[in-house]
């Protein structure tokens, strides 16, 4: 009896310590330093830094504008994907759709990787460029706003 104990509470802290090993959110945050390390030349970043909040604010007025691009291009996309519709799909229907040229759409898919390597690492430093290329897609992004709304007002 006092074996079978002994193995049940070993066997029980093994699995405690599977999940936590499994779950261990410093696994996440390091495999992404080391992949925004090593795409640091193809995403053209600099040693310069400026605080992490200057680029999610940045992204978040891309992210807007191109939902509200997308809401132009079909007023249901949304509902027909009835899961959060998120960055990546909002960039894949604007380029199907023959709205964003083929560079707008690779500087579109850097924009989001480096996003989401940031956002789990918990990087407090980003790279101004990088904030930079983002303002500057949203200006892209209102362009292509404007010109639809042209349209729809013909």
């Amino acid at each position: 009896m006092a074996l079978a104990s002994a193995v049940d509470l070993a066997t029980l802290l093994l699995a405690v310590l599977f999940v936590i090993e499994i779950v261990d959110p410093s696994k996440y945050r390091k495999m992404a330093i080391t992949v925004l390390k090593e795409s640091a030349e193809d995403l053209r970043l600099t040693d310069a830094t400026t605080s992490s909040s200057d680029f999610f604010d940045a992204f978040r007025v891309l992210e807007a504008k191109l939902r509200t691009v997308a809401h132009q291009v079909d007023p249901e996309f949304e509902y027909r994907n009835p899961r959060y519709t998120g960055y990546r799909q909002m960039v894949e229907t604007l380029h199907r759709q023959e709205l964003i040229h083929d560079d707008f759409y690779d500087e579109l898919n850097q924009i989001g990787k480096y996003r989401n390597l940031v956002f789990h690492a918990h990087i407090e430093q980003a790279d101004p460029t990088m904030v930079d290329r983002v303002r500057k897609a949203t200006v892209e992004l209102e362009g292509i706003a404007a010109q639809r709304s042209g349209r729809e007002d013909r």
